[in-house]
This record gives structure tokens, sequence and C-alpha cells, in this order.
């Protein structure tokens, strides 16, 4: 698409080329008609996948409670996730028997 600028330097250069009658005649010719643009609308961002395997880690500190827990969250759909984690704690367990590290599972369901 021509400018208005442009068709002036074609009528000038084609008046010094053609002579007067030549100009004439070039000037005479309607211009085209100019393009009219449709925007388009930007195409939608793909959806951001979730990741499906996730790691998480949490530390509680109290005076009497001081424990560390570390898993993994596994999603196996949208609603439904399983999380398998290890949870230590920081004291000496009580009785011979007892310890209060392990292994900790979950399931988190959606609806």
């Amino acid at each position: 698409m021509a400018g208005k600028s442009t068709v002036r330097r074609m009528a000038v250069g084609a008046f010094v080329a053609l002579g007067a009658a030549g100009a004439a005649r070039v000037a005479a010719q309607p211009l085209p008609e100019p393009c009219l643009a449709v925007p388009v609308p930007a195409p939608a961002p793909a959806p951001r996948s979730v990741s499906r395997l996730g790691l998480a880690g949490v530390r509680y500190v109290d005076p009497q409670t001081r424990m560390s827990e570390a898993g993994l969250a596994w999603s196996l759909s949208d609603r439904l996730t399983l999380r398998l984690s290890y949870e230590r704690t920081a004291f000496a367990p009580l009785m011979a028997r007892d310890h209060d590290d392990g292994i900790l599972t979950g399931i988190k369901l959606g609806f």
C-alpha cells in the first residue's frame, strides 16, 4: 500500500519523465482504496500442566515437639493425590520400644 507521500513522489517523477501531458494522465488515475486490517485475536495460551510429582518438607519447632517431615506427593489425577513421607523427631524415645520416627502415607481426594 502506497502512502500519500509516495504517490506524490511518483506523480512528480512522472511529470519530469513524461512531460505535463503524461503526468496529467498519471495523476488523473484514482488512488487504490486503503486496505483495512481486521484484528485477529491472539491465540489462547496453552494450559499449564500441573506437575504430577512434587517434593515437600515441613519442620515443626516447639518447646515440646521438634519434628521434621520430608516426602513426596504423586498426583494421579486432578482429584486423587498419594502422599508418602518420612517423619523424624529430635527427642529420644520415652520407652525402649517406642520411637516416633516413621513413614507416613496419605491420600487426598477431591470432589
